[in-house]
């Protein structure tokens, strides 16, 4: 019974361990923006497509799909995640999207003859801020 005991609290206390380092691997993961290509089903109709090059455009390599206005996605760490519209500020071109307790800006610094756009994506995430400059076309 003693022994039965004894084991228990050390296993206890080995998971409890094991459950702290993985919070703790987790709360300093790298927060990375990935390439993806399929878009997702709730983008219908016009399209506004965000590249963070002419050849990731030319690949359909997107890091960035959004549907105009309301629902914009992004994969960050192997994770498709649909964000929605916050706010938008018409006068200097800033989108602010949330998806939990994630926030993204996106910022249209300038708009091509061709169509192009070009700017910046950036996500907060508690302490951590990741930014990627990217190319965008809207479509319908």
């Amino acid at each position: 019974m003693f022994f039965v005991r004894i084991n228990c609290i050390v296993q206890n206390y080995q998971e409890t361990e094991y459950e702290y380092k993985r919070q703790y691997q987790d709360t300093n993961k790298i927060l990375q923006l990935e390439l993806f290509q399929k878009i997702p089903v709730e983008i219908d109709g016009c399209t506004c497509y965000f590249y963070t090059s002419d050849n990731d455009r030319k690949e359909n390599m997107y890091i960035l799909v959004s549907d105009f206005a309301l629902l914009a996605f992004v994969k960050i760490n192997e994770q498709l995640l649909k964000f929605e519209l916050q706010t938008y500020d018409g006068q200097n071109d800033v989108f602010s999207y949330a998806h939990k307790e994630m926030i993204m800006t996106i910022k249209i610094k300038k708009k091509l003859s061709n169509g192009l756009l070009i700017g910046n994506i950036t996500l907060y995430v508690e302490d951590r801020i990741v930014q990627q400059k990217f190319i965008a076309i809207c479509e319908c």
